[in-house]
């Protein structure tokens, strides 16, 4: 499948109902990645992957005329809907619902903006080709991804869980996809990112690495235990391989998490270590 059509459908109707979490899980490093990417006053920004907005919203208030870009339609009416709640001055935000590889709104854009939406294109040199099309001349990209799978644990611990309890069951167990391949680990190796960008025509590309440690779930949270356990459950590449299991293997999977987070929350805030790239390039 086409991964676009994936957001488009169900993916993008997950994230839309966890996005108040997510934000909040993920709002560091987009605020990391928007320090590096400087003042964006008066300029022109598209923000692509924008996601429920509020990356958007942030740049928007930040003095930007912002276009948040999605393939997701769920996600591009909670984009609008937060642009209308932020009191924003008029015309200083909008959402798009496009294919950011094939069809971007036209630009030219100052400033190309991704907190973790820039991973899941199936023809990534081209899709950035595009997209370079798009920016004005000495643009600047400024891109937050995820590393590698090992170095992020809201993924790693579930996917280990599952793992270890697949092969008890004496049940295949499908392995992570390689790096380049679309989806939240896609950009983990620079050596494999690298050229498709040089290849679409951006230069001085960079990456910085980000290493983080956050708290799994709210401080409020009742039961953090259970929450990390479903979290974890349904994060990265474990969500779908667990979706379509048999139950003794999922609730194997929860117990052994249960396990893990239990024995963490005995020593305080169960957190996840958490590593990423800032990646820079100039169009």
């Amino acid at each position: 499948m086409y991964a676009a059509d994936e957001w488009r459908g169900a993916q993008g109707k997950r994230w839309a109902k966890g996005a108040e979490a997510q934000d909040r899980f993920l709002a560091p490093f987009g605020d990391a990645a928007m320090v590096a990417q400087g003042p964006v006053a008066a300029l022109r920004v598209l923000d692509l992957g924008c996601g429920a907005g509020a990356t958007t919203v942030a740049l928007a208030q930040a003095g930007a005329r912002v276009t948040g870009l999605d393939v997701s339609p769920d996600l591009v009416a909670m984009t609008r809907a937060r642009i209308a709640a932020a009191g924003l001055p008029e015309g200083a935000a909008e959402a798009v619902e496009a294919d950011a590889g094939r069809n971007p709104p036209e630009g030219p854009y100052d400033r190309l903006f991704s907190r973790f939406g820039c991973m899941f294109f199936d023809e990534p040199e081209a899709a950035w080709r595009t997209l370079r099309g798009a920016m004005s001349a000495g643009g600047w990209l400024t891109a937050v991804s995820w590393r590698t799978l090992a170095e992020n644990e809201w993924a790693s611990l579930g996917y280990e869980a599952a793992r270890e309890a697949f092969e008890a069951a004496g049940e295949p167990f499908a392995p992570a996809a390689p790096a380049g391949a679309p989806g939240p680990f896609g950009w983990g190796d620079p050596q494999v990112v690298r050229p498709w960008l040089e290849g679409a025509g951006w230069r001085e590309v960079a990456f910085s690495p980000l290493d983080l440690s956050l708290e799994a779930t709210a401080p409020d949270d009742p039961d953090p235990v259970e929450s990390a356990t479903i979290r974890s459950m349904e994060s990265g590449p474990v969500a779908g391989r667990l979706r379509d299991a048999p139950a003794p293997i999922r609730e194997a999977t929860a117990e052994r998490l249960r396990a893990l987070f239990a024995e963490r929350a005995a020593r305080g805030p169960i957190e996840f270590a958490c590593a990423a790239w800032i990646v820079t390039a100039q169009a």
